[in-house]
């Protein structure tokens, strides 16, 4: 009779057929005959023929009101397609059974979430992709050091990535301990020269500003398996007109946590350090930065020695030189990008040149 509430046999009748038909969804959703003044007692496995599972899993994130408006949802996204009641249609004149609607419906999904976690979303169902890069990616934070000295006096500011990954401890700790090391080289290699520079500058004026150091980075690449940084490094030597500026660049394999050379990059007796002397000659003609006219007329020979500085980025392998070197100084540290596609042939066969990182 239209209208009239199904009996539990005649429910679990259904619900049994629907099962029997092989459904594969980790949870269905609830049967609600056509006319029927309420939802059921529980969710049961299985789905109705003809009537699809909505995705992804939904939860309640409110109460139905007194107006009978649909129940509100919010996203859990999950590895598979988990159904979800429909919205509640409060049952007039019994205002009760309102509530007892969406008790059944929160009833029903608080069921079906612990279901699909503990079956896995069904067999072999990867997770979201979304929480696979979430979860395989480390955060970068900065890290500042300064440091002062009186004799000779200078003063140090070094501003550091420092990762962190719960998953992989042991990995973002050795990339630290690499950042560091280079980072305390570089203070060494400046207090020398400095130390150099004041014993020999009796004759400066008291009122000339202290040398000083400062090291800045931006991450140019950091995905689930490669961390590389770009670092500009400014020594200022008292006395001098302008801080000198010098590129440099770290870049990590992020599954081992040990760091990149640029030969390791290449295949064993690979001709790269043509291709990199060819392209940086070509980037460095054509470097001019706001308009400006930068390109002295040299370039770089084909020897490990002429690229200290590099890095990866998303477009490819940058090459770095300090300003003055090959281009005008105020035109500031040249980069020359040298697109992956170009290099693959001369890639390693593990290399983060093989293909984009």
């Amino acid at each position: 009779m239209t209208g009239r509430r199904p009996g539990r046999a005649e429910r679990a009748a259904v619900l049994d057929a629907a099962a029997a038909a092989g459904d594969d969804a980790c949870v269905g959703p609830e049967y609600r005959p056509a006319g029927a003044g309420a939802l059921p007692d529980r969710p049961r496995p299985g789905r109705v023929p003809g009537r699809e599972p909505r995705a992804p899993l939904q939860r309640h994130a409110g109460r139905i009101p007194a107006g009978g408006t649909p129940l509100e949802a919010s996203t859990l996204e999950t590895g598979c397609t988990v159904a979800s009641p429909g919205p509640i249609r409060p049952v007039r004149p019994a205002a009760g059974r309102v509530r007892r609607a969406a008790s059944a419906a929160a009833l029903g999904l608080a069921m079906a979430l612990p279901l699909a976690v503990a079956a896995g979303c069904g067999a072999g169902s990867p997770p979201a992709a979304a929480s696979i890069a979430s979860a395989s990616i480390p955060t970068i934070a900065q890290r500042t050091t300064t440091a002062t000295s009186t004799s000779p006096p200078y003063t140090v500011q070094m501003a550091l990535p420092s990762l962190s990954w719960a998953d992989h401890a042991a990995v973002a700790a050795a990339v630290n301990a690499a950042v560091q090391a280079w980072a305390s080289a570089q203070q060494r290699a400046f207090a020398t020269e400095a130390a150099r520079d004041e014993a020999n500058a009796a004759h400066m004026p008291a009122s000339l500003p202290p040398s000083s150091l400062s090291i800045k980075y931006t991450v140019q690449l950091l995905t689930a398996s490669v961390a590389s940084f770009q670092f500009l490094v400014e020594p200022f030597y008292r006395g001098a007109a302008n801080p000198a500026q010098t590129p440099a660049g770290l870049t990590f394999d992020l599954r081992t946590g040990a760091a990149y050379t640029l030969s390791g990059l290449f295949s064993s007796g690979a001709p790269y350090l043509g291709a990199l002397a060819s392209g940086a000659a070509k980037g460095l003609a054509g470097f001019s930065p706001a308009g400006a006219h930068c390109y002295v007329g040299s370039a770089p020979a084909a020897t490990a020695a002429s690229f200290p500085a590099w890095w990866l980025s998303p477009a490819g392998l940058v090459l770095s030189f300090p300003a003055g070197q090959y281009t005008a100084a105020y035109c500031g540290p040249p980069t020359v990008t040298l697109p992956y596609a170009s290099l693959r042939g001369l890639a390693a066969p593990a290399s983060p040149l093989g293909g984009t990182p």
